[in-house]
């Protein structure tokens, strides 16, 4: 299976648990994995927490176009976390953020931030509570159903979520530009 289109125009920054090196093999099959840098996120300490911060800095700054972020478990408390908290110049370089089956874990307690919806388009895949409380308050769009396994490839009502969604940052930032022509009286 090839990367479907829309991903070609972006850059990936996948964040998962310490114990996932990788991202799930279903993602880098659908995403393309020459485009995906990988952030474990760890934050056993303070300090692991401040160092995972700065490794996902890192991975979208030196992106060479804007991001989506792919996060699976921890990493969606993660992202969210990163996002509320850093600074807008850095923020502003996400195009959007897949998260899948955030979990309310202990490790995910580690990454609590103030309540607010994150500054890009969220996308959010569960099938619990904490999966539609979580969309709710980040701001995101919840698709409630089955999640592609890791071990199994992504299947193709995944596939199409994710076109579905993609192609919807593009149109927001069609609209974010057509805004900023009117403001400046140049269209």
């Amino acid at each position: 299976m090839s990367a479907i289109g829309p991903f070609r125009g972006l850059s990936v920054v996948s964040l998962s648990g310490s114990a996932q090196l990788t991202p799930p093999p279903g993602l880098l099959d659908l995403l393309g994995a020459p485009f995906i840098t990988h952030v474990a996120v760890k934050a056993d300490t303070a300090t692991q927490r401040t160092a995972t911060a700065a490794r996902i800095d890192r991975a979208i700054i030196e992106a060479d176009r804007r991001v989506l972020l792919v996060a699976e478990g921890v990493g969606c408390a993660a992202a969210a976390w990163w996002a509320r908290l850093s600074p807008r110049a850095y923020v502003e370089r996400v195009a959007g953020a897949l998260l899948v089956t955030p979990d309310q874990t202990p490790d995910a307690a580690a990454f609590a931030s103030p309540r607010s919806t994150l500054p890009f388009p969220s996308l959010v895949l569960g099938a619990t509570d904490a999966a539609q409380r979580l969309s709710r308050e980040w701001g995101g769009r919840l698709i409630d159903g089955p999640v592609p396994a890791r071990e199994r490839s992504a299947t193709r009502r995944f596939q199409s979520l994710i076109l579905r969604f993609t192609g919807a940052i593009v149109e927001h930032d069609r609209q974010q530009a057509l805004r900023l022509l009117d403001q400046i009286g140049d269209r």
